[in-house]
């Protein structure tokens, strides 16, 4: 049995796996002993150069305490007494579990919760799929604790058979092939059987679980798979190690963590051993107790849509011809003239001044801005051909630049960060609602003013809504999208694009937060290293971006076809055919007329000057009609004075 201890100890039990590389050449795993005193103590007296940690019935107790340890009768003792510390971390064990009459309980009694390990305290902390557990007893006690199932889930086990029925010959016991049959070896043929790291993943069936999303997973219209990241990468993985699988959509709509502990979703149909992996999550300190997670294969952030920034143009359009200071310039250059017009044409002339020549002088210059022709007195023709040349001139670049700037679109501005849109109060923000995901957690955890703000803000709306959201979004103004960047790019690809070069939405260039997804498997699951090598090999050689491409083009063609069918059936009250217009209008190269809003101004001075003409010329007519009843009235108000004879007539009379 010793030599037969020796060589499992010493022989790695994978070739390359992660547990070999812990090891290192000398295999200098800390030994774990479970068993009666007897055996404890023969192994000890063996191999007293190996740190060693003794429990009496479980690999798990409730607490790490010095009744675990070897005294310090023993060299090489895990714990120094005075300082109340361990020498090192034994970041690999090998467990070596004796038989005795109480062998059959349970080695990890708690995991089935999948907190059995993550939790206790240092030195039974360690991840149980890091430690190689040794069997040692007779072949039908080992057959029968390796169909427990708390040693089912276990990576790396091997049992030495002491006695055997058949043959007194000591024997080596594993589990090879799928489903796992346990096989025997002898000592010279265990070193030529040795397993690669990645058998454990040939000829076996799976169970996926996914979201109902068409980011993990595309069906055609029969309802079988064809695309999809998740899916590729199941498919990919699968057909290389020669395995198969079932996927399902079991659970995915709720992933939240009950009151009692217990978990929906993904999680919970890993943690009940109803599926082996599932696409896909993102780690987080309440899901990390429950579930192993790979190497993230995409980085999915959280971002926000909105709709194109509306074009319009201004109505005072004509005014941007010109900067402020160039109208102040040519204003004062009319005002500064009409004076020296005046005077050309009165004082030196010694004409009487009177309304006519104050007119003509201002109409001159006017009419020169305005290249209208006009009958210029002899005297002021100098000037006017001075003024008519800077006329001329100032036109000349007026007329140049006015169609530019009386076309010239002015662009809103649309929010493409959290801070904009959260002062950006006149936006509606609509958040679909995924119970337990990574963004519903950041909300309801965030202390964050800013982010607070926002979500008093938000309409929740349910995943079935997202493509009616996202197609409101585009067509609506002043509306916010949340949603996943590059689920968003999918119903985008699918619903809203209806010419591959035109995107009716913008994506927000600050995410609100960015999160790492990988695949979970149930915690200390034996497929975690294996699935998360593959993981990391896939991304870094490009292949879940080419899988994403691919799934963008099966989407888009969809939804291109669909918008055509729309737009030849003329079904106006779906939004699909206002999509439909937004892209015409967009990608329309046609000559466009002038609208009455491109003569704003002009029509604006029109308006006024007819008015302001209308009360003069009432003012005209009325103004002399009451001038006339006025003098009536007061001929009629007229007073006669009789004259008083004179004194002195009177007295000569």
């Amino acid at each position: 049995m010793c030599s037969l201890v020796s060589l499992v100890l010493t022989t790695s039990i994978r070739s390359e796996s992660d547990l070999e590389v812990i090891q290192g050449p000398h295999s200098s795993c800390t030994q774990k002993l479970v068993g009666s005193s007897n055996e404890v103590n023969f192994f000890v007296n063996i191999y007293p150069a190996i740190p060693k940690i003794i429990t009496s019935k479980s690999l798990t107790p409730s607490s790490a305490s010095d009744l675990n340890h070897l005294g310090s009768k023993w060299i090489n003792n895990l714990r120094i007494p005075p300082l109340k510390i361990y020498k090192h971390s034994p970041h690999c064990e090998n467990a070596l579990i004796f038989e005795s009459t109480n062998n059959l309980l349970p080695l990890y009694p708690s995991f089935k919760s999948a907190q059995l390990r993550s939790l206790l305290q240092f030195p039974f902390n360690i991840n149980p799929q890091f430690i190689h557990h040794i069997f040692i007893g007779k072949e039908g006690w080992i057959r029968k604790i390796f169909q427990q199932e708390d040693v089912k889930i276990l990576h790396y086990k091997t049992g030495i058979a002491t006695e055997n029925s058949n043959n007194s010959t000591s024997l080596i016991l594993e589990e090879r092939g799928f489903p796992p049959k346990l096989t025997s070896f002898k000592a010279d043929q265990y070193l030529k059987e040795q397993q690669d790291r990645f058998d454990i993943l040939r000829q076996r069936h799976f169970n996926i679980n996914s979201f109902h999303l068409k980011l993990q997973v595309v069906r055609d219209r029969n309802g079988n798979p064809i695309g999809g990241m998740g899916y590729n990468f199941v498919k990919t993985f699968t057909e290389y190690y020669n395995s198969t699988f079932d996927l399902s959509h079991e659970g995915a709509k709720n992933n939240k963590q009950m009151s009692n502990g217990s978990w929906n979703g993904l999680l919970g149909s890993l943690i009940d051993s109803r599926a082996d992996i599932a696409i896909w999550l993102g780690n987080t300190e309440t899901r990390s107790p429950y579930a192993d997670f790979t190497t993230p294969a995409i980085n999915l952030p959280l971002v926000f849509f909105t709709s194109l920034p509306r074009a319009s143009v201004t109505w005072y359009g004509i005014l941007f011809v010109f900067s402020k200071e160039v109208w102040v310039c040519i204003a004062l250059s009319i005002v500064s003239v009409i004076p020296v017009y005046y005077f050309k044409i009165v004082v030196e002339n010694h004409s009487h001044t009177g309304t006519e020549f104050l007119y003509l002088s201002i109409i001159l210059p006017v009419c020169a801005i305005l290249q209208e022709a006009r009958n210029i007195p002899v005297q002021a023709r100098g000037l006017s051909g001075l003024f008519l040349f800077y006329a001329i001139i100032v036109g000349t670049f007026f007329n140049s630049n006015l169609i530019s700037f009386l076309t010239l679109p002015v662009l809103e501005h649309a929010p493409e960060t959290p801070d904009e849109l959260w002062k950006m109060l006149e936006y509606d923000i609509r958040y679909l609602y995924y119970p337990g995901a990574a963004c519903d957690l950041f909300f309801s955890q965030t202390k964050s003013p800013m982010f607070m703000d926002i979500k008093k803000r938000m309409k929740y709306t349910p995943p079935s809504s997202a493509t009616h959201s996202m197609m409101e979004t585009a067509v609506m103004p002043k509306m916010a999208q949340l949603h996943y960047d590059l689920a968003g790019h999918i119903i985008v690809a699918e619903n809203l694009t209806f010419h591959p070069a035109f995107v009716p939405v913008k994506m927000s260039r600050t995410p609100i937060l960015d999160i790492p997804i990988g695949f979970v498997l149930r915690k200390y699951s034996q497929f975690t290293e294996t699935v998360s090598y593959n993981v990391g090999k896939l991304q870094n050689t490009g292949h879940f971006k080419k899988w994403f491409d691919q799934t963008l083009d099966i989407v888009r063609g969809r939804g291109i076809s669909w918008l055509k069918e729309v737009k030849t059936e003329e079904r106006r009250e779906e939004l699909g055919y206002k999509v439909v217009e937004l892209t015409e209008d967009a990608m329309s190269a046609t000559t466009k007329p002038f609208t009455l809003v491109h003569f704003g101004l002009m029509f604006c001075c029109l308006v006024c000057g007819l008015s302001l003409g209308l009360a003069c010329f009432l003012v005209e007519i009325f103004a002399p009609y009451s001038h006339k009843k006025s003098k009536i009235v007061m001929n009629r108000s007229m007073l006669f004075v009789k004259r008083t004879p004179n004194c002195n007539e009177l007295n000569k009379g």
